[in-house]
């Protein structure tokens, strides 16, 4: 157990994003698959620790590695969903006269949205690793709230777009 956690400790001291530049110098925060297949089996040798009975003597690292990598599970996979939608809403809200015009409130919101993005984005480059990314404060309820925003201006799009398919059915 000792041994693990100490393993641990120098894993996550290393581990770090991948970067893949996505445009005007932002970059898209990317976890490989050989590192989240490690991360899942991390969490899982980590839950089975808890079980053991001689968890009382490393109670507290067990408690601590369980919550560090829950949490990187959870921004890691938020994260992802977040650039997703970000970079297609992105080009629309952000480049497009129509949709402008057509969606006022959306646009200004998603302004906002953008700029959030793109400093935890930046965040994400200049910190590298995972470990400490994951852990600045309210990352992840800032992460679910920008989905849910993200969410809203995604809606109001493709009720729009249902608006001109009826309009002109051959669009």
């Amino acid at each position: 157990m000792e041994k693990t956690l100490a393993n641990l400790e120098v894993l996550y001291s290393k581990v770090e994003y991948d970067l893949e530049e996505y445009k005007d110098g932002i970059f898209m925060l990317k976890v490989n698959d050989e590192t989240y297949e490690q991360l899942e089996e991390n969490q899982l040798n980590v839950q089975n620790m808890t079980a053991s009975r001689f968890l009382a003597q490393f109670e507290k690292e067990v408690e601590f590695w369980n919550q560090c990598l829950g949490n990187i599970v959870d921004i890691t996979l938020c994260l992802i969903e977040v650039q997703r939608k970000w970079s297609f809403l992105e080009s629309l809200f952000i480049h497009s006269e129509e949709v402008k015009k057509e969606l006022p409130e959306e646009s200004a919101k998603f302004v906002e949205i953008d700029k959030s993005v793109r400093q935890m984005l930046k965040s994400g480059k200049d910190i590298k690793n995972i470990k400490s990314f994951c852990s600045t404060p309210n990352l992840l309820a800032n992460l679910e709230s920008v989905t849910t925003d993200l969410a809203r201006c995604e809606k109001a799009l493709h009720e729009f777009l249902d608006g001109k398919r009826r309009a002109f059915p051959r669009f």
